[in-house]
């Protein structure tokens, strides 16, 4: 792992994942008293995410803080208890353990949710950006041609990408469009980041 957890606990294996509990900080200038769960690649052990539990409104130890246990996988959820890791008696696991549920999410979690991101590189602003292929300037471009657009060129971390094409919406990173018989076509993309930021850009597809 990329930043320390402290009082990790063993592993739970699912579906080429594993998940570890422990506690550590958020970033590296945090002190090590958060309950967190990191996520690892089962066979590189690069970590594909980390969690901060949240336990605002619960009640917590004033001292050494709350530590996640062995996570378990189960339906498509996570579940993670979380004790006092240093506590020496089963009456304070009791009065303090709370037990927290993790569900999947297409949305990116909240900055304060994520578990040693610092060591990343910083996300890449989302930039809409189209490539053509034939290019449009190219002589010869004919009524009927197929035309490839591609978002390749784009930026943006977890991008997504939604074409407008005269009225017609699709997605996917490239898409192909015929040239009409008259007039031109006018495409409009849309590419959207992990944290909900858009860009967009456009062309217009004729014959030459």
């Amino acid at each position: 792992m990329d930043l320390q957890v402290i009082h990790a606990s063993s592993a739970t294996a699912a579906d080429g994942t594993l998940y570890v509990g422990g506690q550590g900080a958020r970033d590296a200038g945090d002190a090590a008293e958060r309950p967190v769960v990191v996520a690892l690649d089962a066979a590189s052990g690069e970590r594909r995410w980390g969690y901060v539990l949240d336990d605002d409104g619960l009640e917590v130890v004033d001292h050494g803080g709350m530590a996640a246990e062995t996570p378990v996988v189960a339906e498509g959820r996570l579940y993670a208890a979380t004790v006092p890791p240093t506590a020496s008696t089963n009456d304070v696991y009791t009065a303090y353990g709370n037990l927290h549920v993790l569900a999947g999410s297409e949305e990116r979690p909240p900055a304060e949710r994520r578990f040693g991101e610092s060591d990343r590189p910083e996300d890449e602003p989302v930039s809409a950006c189209i490539e053509t292929d034939p290019s449009l300037d190219a002589c010869g471009l004919d009524a009927g041609d197929a035309v490839e657009l591609d978002a390749g060129c784009s930026s943006g971390t977890d991008p997504e990408f939604v074409w407008e094409a005269g009225g017609d919406e699709k997605r996917g990173e490239s898409i192909v469009v015929t040239v009409p018989e008259c007039g031109n076509l006018s495409v409009t993309l849309t590419v959207t980041d992990g944290d909900g930021d858009t860009d967009t850009a456009s062309v217009v597809v004729s014959a030459n």
